[in-house]
C-alpha cells in the first residue's frame, strides 16, 4: 500500500530524496527527471506512450505532455493534497510491470478534468491514478481497488500554493 508520496515537496525535476514511513510502506517524495515511458497506454490515448513531466507554477501540480503530440497535455496533481487520507493498494503485478522494487521510488499523481466553461470546478480522477518509477521512469495508470476512491472529485486549484520564483520576494 501506498500512501503519502506528496508531490508538492517536488517544486523542481531534481533527485531529491525525502521519506516519509507509511505503515510498511516507505513513500517518497522523489521527482522524475522529466521524460516518462508509459508501459501501457493512458485510457483513451491508445497512440501515446512517451511524455514529458513538468511542474506547474503551484507545489502539487503538474504538466505531462506527450513527446510526439504536444496538444496531447494533462494536468496532474498529488492524491495526498486533495485527499490526506487517500491510499492505493498497488498489486504485486502492478509493481512489477513498472520495475518498482522500492515503494519510495513511486511517485503517484491523479488526472485532472478542467471546467470546458467559466462555470464548474476541476475535478481529480482519484480512481485511476498514474504510478511512476522515479529510478527509471516508467509509468502506469492503474485502476484503484478501493470503492470509494471517486471518478470526479472537485478540486480548487487555489489549495496549491503558487511556487515562487527564484530571487523573488
Amino acid at each position: 500500500m501506498i500512501t503519502n508520496t506528496s508531490a508538492a515537496a517536488c517544486s523542481s525535476l531534481n533527485d531529491a530524496q525525502e521519506y516519509a514511513k507509511a505503515g510498511d510502506v516507505v513513500a517518497s517524495n522523489s521527482c522524475p527527471a522529466g521524460e516518462l515511458k508509459f508501459q501501457r497506454p493512458l485510457f483513451g490515448f491508445n497512440e501515446y506512450l512517451d511524455y514529458t513531466l513538468r511542474p506547474a507554477l503551484r507545489q502539487g501540480l503538474w504538466w505531462m505532455e506527450s513527446t510526439s503530440e504536444p496538444r496531447v497535455t494533462f494536468v496532474l496533481a498529488d492524491p495526498f493534497l486533495l485527499d490526506e487520507t487517500w491510499v492505493l493498494d498497488l498489486s504485486e503485478m502492478e509493481a512489477a510491470s513498472l520495475d518498482l522494487h522500492d515503494p519510495s521510488h513511486a511517485l503517484v499523481l491523479v488526472m485532472l478534468a478542467m471546467p470546458t466553461g467559466a462555470d464548474g470546478w476541476p475535478t481529480a480522477n482519484m480512481r485511476a491514478p498514474i504510478v511512476i518509477n522515479v529510478e527509471n521512469h516508467a509509468a502506469s495508470q492503474v485502476v484503484s481497488r478501493v470503492e470509494e476512491h471517486e471518478l470526479r472529485m472537485p478540486v480548487d486549484l487555489r489549495r496549491f500554493a503558487l511556487v515562487e520564483a527564484e530571487g523573488g520576494s
